[in-house]
């Protein structure tokens, strides 16, 4: 029953996106996704615990990892509580509880039955194709984001930016359900050409909502893990094929008269530039156990880098553009150690299940984590929901379920 409630609630909080979307003030919000893992995490708990199989849980093989990189988070906000209004640890902390519930998602999918792994898989698929079709239409449509200007959304003009009302968030998630289509196809071929067939058709369309989103993340995760996927699958006349399908792409698609469109484009990539200067200037002050977790707002308005009225409401203000250097900046040395240690367990397990390119849907995994972490270097993909529990969703049905 609580795995048909999440399948079944799933699609339109992925389809929804930030759409639906409660402003609670000085940049906190809820989405339809926070409040449908929130439930799924909690029912779930309690589902195990009636049913005595929470040792389940012990036997998901990234429990310590995850553990261990939630409890550096928490100490780092705990140690950092004291310069910090008690508003200010109240928005972290619940950032920090929503982190929580996002990450022990992974835990309960495992232990769902493998048909039910099966359909939420097929959902994930089909609620990510729903907002490549709005995202279509959005792009002639309703091509830019001004009206929304007063809520602090860049415009991002001409660009596809879908249910997600960002292009680049959106260009990464279309990659991720490109892997996940591909590994699809690679199934498929053999014995069902027709599906296949089609299966390519949906993922022509998406990659070509990844270049609409004119998004470099975007572009980065789609050659990353189209890269990976085909390598360990043994496709390399067809990876050839696909990176100069990219190419002609990148320059049929390309304007360097506009400077959203320019993929060479230079005042965001001097941004982001600046934002990672702070994020290591921010670390350097703090290189034991950072700012405190999901403070990084705070941090920049306390040394002096958001002197403006806006950063307590900006989407920008509350990372930046590197998942590492947020890692670093907010929980220091301890966290970051536990999070690459999370990193190298999760992709380490993905590619032993793959079987050494054997297994798709392991080998998909494994594509989507190095696609997500090769954005990640440009943009916070890893905090960002949507992505997170993409990901993680992916890894729990790749989990064997106990027996």
């Amino acid at each position: 029953m609580v795995a048909k409630f999440f399948i079944a609630l799933l699609v339109p909080a992925f389809v929804f996106g930030q759409v639906v979307r409660m402003q609670l003030g000085q940049g906190v919000a809820v989405t339809l996704l926070d409040v449908v893992v929130a439930v799924f995490v909690v029912s779930s708990l309690a589902h195990l615990v009636v049913q005595r199989r929470l040792g389940e849980v012990r036997r998901v093989r990234i429990l310590k990892p995850v553990a261990l990189f939630v409890g550096a988070c928490f100490l780092s906000l705990l140690i950092n509580s004291l310069w910090l209004s008690q508003f200010e640890l109240g928005v972290a902390g619940l950032y920090l509880l929503r982190f929580t519930c996002y990450v022990s998602t992974v835990f309960f999918i495992a232990s769902f039955s493998q048909a039910h792994k099966n359909r939420l898989v097929q959902m994930m698929a089909l609620s990510m194709i729903a907002a490549v079709g709005i995202g279509f239409m959005q792009y002639f449509y309703y091509p830019n984001l001004r009206n929304l200007y007063y809520l602090e959304w860049d415009d991002h003009l001409y660009r596809m930016f879908s249910v997600y009302l960002d292009p680049n968030f959106a260009g990464v998630l279309f990659a991720c359900l490109f892997i996940l289509l591909v590994g699809y196809i690679l199934d498929a071929y053999k014995k069902q050409r027709k599906y296949a067939f089609f299966l390519s058709a949906l993922s022509f369309l998406t990659v070509l909502a990844v270049f609409l989103t004119y998004s470099r993340s975007g572009f980065i995760a789609l050659a990353t893990g189209a890269v990976v996927l085909l390598l360990l699958k043994g496709y390399r006349r067809l990876l050839i094929g696909l990176l100069v399908l990219f190419g002609v792409m990148v320059f049929l698609t390309a304007d360097t008269g506009v400077e959203g469109l320019n993929p060479f484009r230079t005042v965001s990539t001097n941004a982001r530039l600046e934002s990672m200067r702070i994020a290591v200037e921010i670390f350097q002050k703090n290189p034991v156990f950072g700012v405190g977790f999901n403070t990084y707002r705070y941090a920049q308005h306390k040394y002096g880098f958001r002197p403006d009225d806006k950063w307590q409401t900006s989407h920008a203000d509350a990372g930046t553009d590197n998942s590492f250097l947020f890692v670093l900046a907010t929980t220091g040395s301890i966290g970051f150690v536990c999070y690459l240690y999370f990193w190298y367990s999760f992709i380490k397990n993905a590619y032993k299940d793959s079987e050494r390119g054997k297994r798709t849907f392991p080998v998909v995994v494994f594509s989507t984590g190095s696609a997500v972490l090769a954005a990640s270097l440009f943009l916070n993909t890893v905090f960002y929901p949507f992505i997170l529990l993409w990901v993680l969703l992916l890894y729990g049905v790749m989990e064997k379920k106990s027996p």
